[in-house]
């Protein structure tokens, strides 16, 4: 739908052009109208079009023979409403049963359940990936040879015939190798995801408690400025939390650190730091103030002046 032109009432609108794709077939119907009001039904179910002076334009398509010669159908209107069915746009509630299996859905006991499940889902497949490696391929024998001159047609045909035989259980074994990897490697992927998630439904309060510690005393200890140096320097600690957690958590998964040091990793960097601004600020220290950093360097040049002397 176009409008060229709307009214300051929102409801008159002018040069009006309306593509109907009703139909599943592209631009077959066209509505044109030089004018037309746009309403709501009582029942606030479908908005209604009534449109004013204008022409319709239908393409008559039925079989491919009419597809060729292009015949229409042209309407005039004085007066013509449409019905616009609203219930598409209503709010509807998403089944459960969607994404009740998402880890990220899982409480803390769910998702120590799915982990070990999963854990030991892959112990039973690396096991049989054992099994039918050993068995089906390293204690393959090969077939019976007929001794003898080992130049004779024979004994040649019997010699590519095993080479043949090795090469396909080569092939086997690395086709197998692979999709087996990729299969331990996803399922290892899913266990090592449920196991953040569960740190990490004990990480974000933790972080929450952690950088009200580092904001409350950054807002007593900088008392100029107002509230705008505070929040900046705050966000500023806020940004190293993020950033030290997405390395943390990408380490986990490739393995680089353990679940637990990649999970905990922002709060091992921020409590020193949390702990070093509440005890400053409960003694009232005044660490972001300039003159308190020129009177140390002012006492340090002066003792170097003493110690050359």
């Amino acid at each position: 739908m176009r409008i060229g032109e709307k009214d300051p009432d929102q409801e008159t609108m002018h040069n009006i052009l309306i593509y109907d794709h009703s139909s599943q077939m592209g631009n077959v119907k066209v509505y044109l109208a030089n004018s037309g009001k746009m309403t709501m039904s009582s029942d606030q179910r479908s908005m209604i079009l009534t449109m004013d002076d204008g022409n319709s334009y239908e393409e008559m398509i039925d079989n491919n023979q009419q597809r060729i010669t292009h015949p229409m159908m042209l309407n005039h209107f004085k007066e013509l409403t449409i019905y616009f069915d609203l219930s598409s746009f209503r709010f509807s509630r998403t089944k459960e049963d969607l994404f009740k299996s998402d880890y990220q859905m899982m409480d803390m006991r769910q998702l120590v359940k799915s982990a070990d499940s999963l854990n030991v889902k892959l112990s039973k497949d690396k096991d049989k990936f054992s099994q039918e490696i050993q068995t089906g391929f390293l204690n393959m024998q090969p077939a019976p040879v007929q001794r003898g001159n080992p130049f004779r047609y024979g004994a040649v045909q019997d010699k590519m015939v095993i080479v043949d035989a090795a090469v396909n259980s080569v092939r086997n074994v690395k086709e197998l190798v692979g999709q087996s990897s990729s299969q331990f490697d996803n399922d290892h992927l899913s266990i090592l995801q449920r196991r953040l998630e569960w740190e990490r439904k004990l990480t974000f309060p933790f972080a929450c408690l952690l950088l009200f510690f580092i904001g409350a005393p950054l807002g007593a200890i900088i008392r100029k400025g107002g509230l705008g140096m505070p929040v900046v320097v705050a966000a500023l600690f806020f940004v190293l939390y993020y950033i030290v957690s997405i390395v943390g958590m990408k380490s986990a998964r490739e393995g680089v650190m353990t679940v637990f040091t990649g999970s905990w990793l922002p709060s091992f960097v921020l409590v020193p730091i949390s702990i070093f601004l509440t005890y400053k600020a409960a003694v009232d220290s005044a660490i972001f103030e300039r003159d308190a950093y020129l009177n140390f360097f002012k006492k340090l040049g002066k003792g170097l002046r003493l110690v050359k002397g």
